[in-house]
Order: C-alpha cells, then sequence, then structure tokens
C-alpha cells in the first residue's frame, strides 16, 4: 500500500478539487498541521476520509506569530484519535522568517509536548541540522522523523544513532540530486517516503503542484537505486509508517 507520510492537503490549491483527489488516492496520507488554522484542518480532513491521519504543530516560519494560548489549544487538538504525531516543527534559518532564538524556543517545547503525550514528532530542518541534532538530544526527544532530508551522511548517521527516522521527498528523482547517493546509507527500518505537496513535485512533474499519488515515483526511485523490486520498497515504507505513526 502507498503511504504519503507528510503532505498539506489543506493548501488553499487543493480547493477546487481536494474531494475527488482524496478519493482517487487509495493509500494512507498524513496531513501535517503547521498552525493551530491548518492543524484544526487537519483533524476536520481526518474525521472526514478513513484513509487520512492528522498532525498538529507549529512550523518555525510562524513560532513568532503564535496566539496566546497557542500550547493550550494544540495539547487539546493532540488528544484527537486521528492524530497521530506533533508537528511539524523544527528550525529553518534557510529564510529566518521567526528569530532563530525564538524558532528554538518553540522547537524545544513542542519536544516537551510530543514526550509528554506519547507521539512522534514530525522534525523540519533548513541550513539548521547542528542546531536541530544539538536540541533534539538536549531535550531528550524520544520518537522522530527529520522530514524532507536534505542532509550528509555525516547526518544520517547522527540521526540513526539517535534513533530517529528519516523522511524522503521527490527530491530525490531530480537530475544531479545528491539524495540519491547517499539515500543508501540510510537503513532499511529507518526510511520513508513522502511529497510534502503541494512541494517539491518529483520528475517528471518538477515545478508543478505536488500531490499524494506522486509518492510513487519516490518508491520508485528508492527501488531503483536499492535495487529491489517497487513492491518491496513500497512495504519498506508502509511498515516504518506503521510502525512510527501507530496506525
Amino acid at each position: 500500500m502507498l503511504v504519503d507520510t507528510h503532505c498539506h492537503l489543506d493548501s488553499s490549491v487543493y480547493n477546487k478539487e481536494r474531494d475527488a483527489l482524496i478519493k482517487s488516492f487509495s493509500g494512507i496520507i498524513i496531513n501535517c498541521g503547521t498552525k493551530l488554522e491548518t492543524s484544526r484542518t487537519s483533524i476536520d480532513l481526518a474525521k472526514k476520509y478513513e484513509n487520512i491521519f492528522a498532525t498538529c504543530g507549529l512550523h518555525p516560519h510562524y513560532a513568532s506569530k503564535i496566539e496566546t494560548n497557542f500550547y493550550d489549544e494544540l495539547e487539546e487538538l493532540l488528544d484527537d484519535e486521528k492524530v497521530v504525531a506533533v508537528g511539524e516543527c523544527g528550525l529553518d534559518f534557510y529564510r529566518n522568517l521567526s528569530p532563530r532564538e525564538t524558532q528554538e524556543d518553540s522547537f524545544r517545547r513542542l519536544i516537551k509536548v510530543a514526550n509528554k503525550k506519547g507521539l512522534p514528532l514530525i522534525i523540519h530542518s533548513r541550513d539548521a541540522m547542528d542546531e536541530t541534532l544539538k536540541i533534539v538530544e538536549e531535550e531528550n526527544l524520544k520518537k522522530g522523523v527529520f522530514h524532507s532530508f536534505s542532509g550528509t551522511i555525516r547526518d544520517i548517521k547522527k540521526i540513526i544513532e539517535l534513533g530517529f527516522y528519516i523522511s524522503i521527498t521527490g527530491v530525490v528523482t531530480f537530475e544531479n540530486s545528491r539524495l540519491s547517493d547517499i539515500i543508501s546509507y540510510i537503513p532499511k527500518d529507518r526510511i520513508m517516503f513522502e511529497t510534502d505537496s503541494p512541494y517539491l513535485a518529483p520528475e517528471p512533474y518538477r515545478g508543478k503542484r505536488n500531490i499524494p499519488q506522486y509518492v510513487e515515483y519516490v518508491v520508485l526511485k528508492y527501488a531503483d537505486i536499492c535495487k529491489i523490486t517497487k513492491d518491496e520498497a513500497e512495504e519498506i515504507n508502509y511498515k516504518n509508517a506503521k510502525e512510527f505513526f501507530g496506525i
């Protein structure tokens, strides 16, 4: 079974065809919240469609723009039976849309929430891998996945050493992608596949709007790199997603 372990179907780009798009995908979808509004929408989608599960979190872009009661409301949302993780959250030092100190404070607090709730954490780390790894280690994060991974072999080894997972997007299909050279360093019991829709559409749709169905191209690329069958690659993702999210 296909599983898209990270997407954003709450995006307005899907408003005209969201229902048809979801109904045409027979696999499992993890729809990820980025603030209270999108976290609520993710839960609404998960309640409407049996094959969708939700996550609730705070993207680092919004870390300095939260409501005064954000964390109380977030904890309430996390109690919903269709919520399977906290996130996405983390550090984004590429765009720095929130001050770095604010991002770090928010990230630490969300790790504490995830540990308290017994939920895994979906980690966003862009141009901030060393800082991200330092924080998850200091805060003793119990379970996490580095989503949309774009790091190095050294980063892979450290993430695996800490017991976390790594999720790969359609970027692995791009010509001359560095990911295709290092993906084999990720243990088969620690890798997952995602689209990050509507972003990062794989080849041959690069530059266009992404959809959960395109996770198949990530599966195919992984199978090609590792010299296994598509079914075997699909099963690896499915098994790891089930274990990680408890679905």
